[in-house]
């Protein structure tokens, strides 16, 4: 199932023993475009503390109450070493939450699907993870932060960003939406839909996300009507996009 990354402020998230508070963004990791993390707005639970929840507690999204059910109480939350939104995510402290709750953290599944790797820890005498353990995880990235980034085909601006597309049946950002204003010139575009593999590059210091099209493809590419459920596979997207060099 499929929903905008923007539509998802709007939902509040369940426990097993009722409602815990409110989602205010997603962390995705960008190597593979995973979600590991909801940041839930608490408000009286916590005391109005934003922390994060592993989308893998997550059940089926309920569209219609606008709720997501996760597999955890209140109590377990409380007594666990949850992470405060507000401060950076270090590796370390995953790995101390990981452990308590006995989950296999979210690096040891494998994209497109997350298929799971098994609960096997990462090497500590491996660099590369050691390396990691030892400050803040670089690969955790805001989704709202970039949502307003400029967007560029190779070859010039072809507008900004808009939104994501989530598959929130495994927690994987799957689309980027794109509002074309700027590129023609106007206050507001048409909305496009790329797939999040087309992303080619994304500059931090500049806030620009660079496609690997043309500006010549934009006019093809399907429309995104928000106010409309969206079907990648009614909209020919993946179809359009495998046809482009």
């Amino acid at each position: 199932m499929m929903i905008s990354a923007r539509s998802l402020d709007r939902y509040h998230l369940e426990a097993e023993d009722g409602k815990i508070g409110d989602v205010e963004n997603l962390y995705f990791d960008e190597r593979v475009w995973s979600v590991p993390y909801l940041v839930v707005r608490t408000g009286n639970f916590l005391t109005g503390k934003s922390i994060l929840i592993y989308t893998r507690t997550a059940g089926k999204v309920d569209i219609p109450d606008h709720s997501i059910p996760i597999s955890m109480t209140k109590e377990e939350i409380r007594n666990s070493p949850y992470m405060d939104a507000r401060m950076p995510v270090h590796r370390q402290k995953e790995m101390m939450y990981f452990q308590h709750m006995g989950w296999s953290p979210y690096w040891d599944y494998s994209p497109p699907g997350m298929a799971t790797a098994g609960n096997v820890q990462p090497d500590p005498s491996t660099r590369s993870t050691r390396d990691m353990l030892e400050g803040q995880n670089p690969h955790l990235r805001d989704t709202f932060k970039i949502i307003g980034y400029g967007a560029a085909a190779r070859d010039g601006s072809i507008g900004h960003i808009e939104d994501f597309i989530v598959d929130v049946d495994e927690w994987m950002m799957r689309f980027v939406v794109v509002d074309t204003g700027k590129f023609l010139g106007l206050k507001k575009g048409e909305k496009k839909i790329i797939p999040v593999r087309r992303i080619s590059d994304i500059d931090w210091s500049t806030g620009t996300v660079t496609f690997a099209i043309s500006s010549s493809d934009v006019d093809g590419i399907p429309l995104y009507v928000p106010s409309q459920p969206f079907d990648p596979s009614a909209g020919k997207v993946e179809e359009y996009f495998d046809q482009l060099k």
